[in-house]
């Protein structure tokens, strides 16, 4: 029988491995509510917007779980990217997980696009999910169901649909602007 000691320093070095692999902090966020409220979570409570301010502001990779049925966006409002009105302004990596397509349903009702991620750093995956009746005619640009700063996007099970842009411009569904990525499996 051969017995290794294992010492000190090579034990704190594969600890600190370890600790800086693994995304410390990074949460679950179960969206409970179907409204459209931009306060804070609350133990009784979360709206898909507060769910993301949540993510925005901690620098982790969380997870923002959805419920089934549709949560309708209706804080009336663009351009601005605080995420305060119209789209869902996503600045940090995250994912967001629905129940099924058709099942859990992101309906922006033609206020503004649905999802905008602003940080060309991110990589955020949509799955199992509906994105909806994103843009307006006098939106401007494209990408009325995702629009996307040059970040990473995949989609897996989703179904994007209903979007509106302007006449000529093209991308109703979704829009990869600058150097981005965008992949699609099932979707």
């Amino acid at each position: 029988m051969i017995r290794r000691r294992v010492s000190p320093v090579s034990l704190c070095t594969f600890v600190a491995i370890v600790s800086f692999s693994l995304p410390l902090g990074a949460a679950d966020i179960y969206v409970n509510r179907w409204d459209d409220a931009h306060n804070l979570c609350a133990i009784d409570g979360c709206s898909l917007r507060e769910a993301i301010d949540v993510a925005n502001g901690n620098g982790e990779y969380d997870t923002i779980y959805l419920p089934a049925g549709t949560i309708n966006l209706s804080r009336s409002g663009a351009g601005e990217n605080a995420n305060d009105t119209g789209d869902l302004d996503i600045s940090t990596s995250l994912t967001i997980v629905g129940r099924g397509p058709g099942v859990s349903i992101v309906d922006a009702n033609h206020i503004d696009r649905v999802f905008d991620i602003t940080s060309a750093s991110a990589a955020v995956f949509f799955q199992k999910m509906t994105i909806q009746n994103g843009g307006r005619y006098d939106m401007g640009g494209p990408g009325a169901g995702i629009r996307a700063n040059a970040s990473w996007v995949k989609l897996l099970h989703c179904d994007v649909t209903g979007g509106l842009t302007p006449v000529g411009v093209s991308g109703a569904g979704i829009s990869i602007v600058g150097n981005g990525t965008l992949w699609l499996e099932e979707s």
